[in-house]
């Protein structure tokens, strides 16, 4: 799954390398996903600009007591069964990151583990996301789907990655293009996807 993101690109920086307006005020950092933070998105409703998302979708028919925490990720292969994410599959949006934690086990109970940062070769990079609006604040998940081969070596316990989209398929994506389009290409190895170990188990992923 993910849990853990890093945002190192300014909102300004953001809308130059995306050619798009934002008015956001939003300060580069690490986020974890269990603190419902805000990050910056591009959505489907908005495309020419850089909004701020709060982490954890908020369905609409969302009471109080609804645990926002259980929705920061939605696996693609179940979004159209899931009450929480069904309603608001139409609804795409760009998380913009600059890279992801993951944890590699190093023993079967995983009480050894060894941290690994995820990052492009580009400044920013987008996860496929869904939102909904809730209250007047707009919310998401990561969609995630089952890791590729190298992926799986790094997040053993449950062997998932977010989908991590590129070029064409951003737009594709915000298009509203079919679910199982990006269900299938991202579970395989892209050629341009290379996974280099380097400094303190950093991998760089494209």
């Amino acid at each position: 799954m993910c849990y853990y993101l890093k945002v190192a690109a300014t909102a300004k920086q953001l809308a130059e390398q995306y050619q798009k307006e934002t008015s956001i005020d939003f300060a580069p950092g690490d986020f974890n996903g269990f603190d419902l933070p805000q990050t910056p998105l591009i959505s489907n409703e908005q495309p020419d600009h850089i909004l701020l998302g709060k982490w954890g979708l908020m369905p609409q028919w969302a009471d109080r007591d609804f645990e926002a925490r259980n929705t920061l990720n939605a696996r693609i292969e179940t979004l159209s069964e899931k009450a929480s994410f069904s309603p608001y599959m139409a609804n795409r949006c760009l998380i913009l990151v600059s890279g992801f934690y993951e944890w590699q086990w190093l023993d079967k109970m995983g009480k050894r583990k060894q941290k690994y940062y995820i990052s492009t070769r580009q400044p920013s990079f987008a996860l496929a996301g869904i939102w909904s609006l809730y209250d007047r604040q707009l919310t998401y998940s990561i969609v995630t789907t089952a890791a590729n081969e190298q992926m799986a070596l790094i997040h053993n316990s449950k062997e998932r990655m977010p989908v991590v989209l590129s070029g064409i398929q951003e737009a594709d994506w915000l298009a509203g293009a079919p679910i199982s389009t990006f269900r299938n290409c991202v579970a395989e190895l892209d050629p341009q996807m290379v996974m280099e170990p380097g400094k303190n188990g950093q991998l760089s992923l494209f």
